[in-house]
């Protein structure tokens, strides 16, 4: 008889570290196939080109003390997702050699920060029966914070009244061919620069240090856009930033009982895989 897989006895670990804050996951794999046609004969049958792969991606509660995924980005990534209804019969989806591809945090005043990872798999993924070893399970509760304020800095002006933000990171990644030194083919992933952030952001308008903010905003040709969130609780408890930001979208609402609104959409380019743990630093 089957049992429900219920939230508590999945598991997800990344470079074999459990990944706190989890609250859901997919996965889809995709193959690479080209149609052969000869003359003559037409289409004769399609077969599998090049390393075949997929995408895994997962939800997580933004914990600001344990946020391992953002030391992740400067090489491969292997995961193992674990589930079952006891844990000596738990089965395991995993992957051997992915990037992480997508890294977004979303937030609203008074809301739960959260994140949406999507990692690009090359090769296979997908089960393989029980797991005959499971990782080291130290489970803490994470800390979890509500945001009583979201602020932005741009150049030593700041303001608390940006009502809510999407942070992403975007990088894309291709596979070349090449021979090893055993002159075996295998494949090498390059990343295809520049890496795009993009910040896009609700702010109020009612008061002369958002004002300021938004002459700063649209003065200059870039900004450094530092964010924060502030915690009832805790205070400010993580922070990021997008260096040399552009203006690429703004739009404005306003109606008779509330505060003029302004929508801005900012865009970075990075040339460094290896910055983005600064970027998406946690010392506060």
């Amino acid at each position: 008889m089957y049992g429900r897989v219920a939230y508590d006895s999945q598991r997800l670990y990344l470079n074999g570290s459990f990944i706190e804050g989890v609250t859901d996951h997919s996965s889809s794999f995709s193959s690479n196939k080209t149609d052969l046609l000869f003359a003559g004969t037409g289409y004769l049958q399609s077969v599998s080109e090049g390393e075949q792969g997929g995408e895994f991606s997962f939800s997580r509660v933004l914990s600001f003390d344990n946020d391992l995924v953002t030391g992740m980005f400067n090489g491969d990534v292997s995961g193992k997702f674990l589930y079952g209804v006891r844990e000596e019969d738990f089965q395991v989806f995993n992957f051997e050699r992915g990037r992480i591809s997508s890294y977004n945090i979303s937030c609203e005043v008074g809301g739960i920060a959260s994140s949406d990872i999507q990692v690009t798999c090359f090769g296979n993924m997908g089960g393989n029966g029980t797991e005959p070893y499971l990782p080291e399970y130290n489970y803490t509760n994470p800390k979890i914070s509500i945001s009583r304020a979201l602020n932005l800095d741009v150049a030593g002006s700041s303001t608390n009244r940006v009502q809510s933000i999407d942070y992403s990171i975007q990088v894309n990644y291709s596979e070349e061919p090449f021979l090893s030194e055993i002159e075996s083919s295998t494949t090498q992933i390059k990343v295809n620069y520049p890496v795009l952030i993009e910040s896009t952001f609700v702010l109020d308008v009612d008061d002369y240090s958002s004002s300021r903010v938004f002459d700063l905003l649209c003065s200059a040709p870039t900004q450094n856009l530092n964010f924060s969130f502030d915690d009832c609780q805790y205070g400010i408890t993580r922070k990021f930033y997008s260096p040399n930001a552009e203006l690429s979208d703004i739009s404005y609402t306003s109606s008779l009982d509330g505060n003029m609104q302004y929508t801005l959409t900012y865009q970075s380019k990075i040339k460094n895989l290896s910055s983005i743990g600064a970027i998406l630093s946690l010392n506060v």
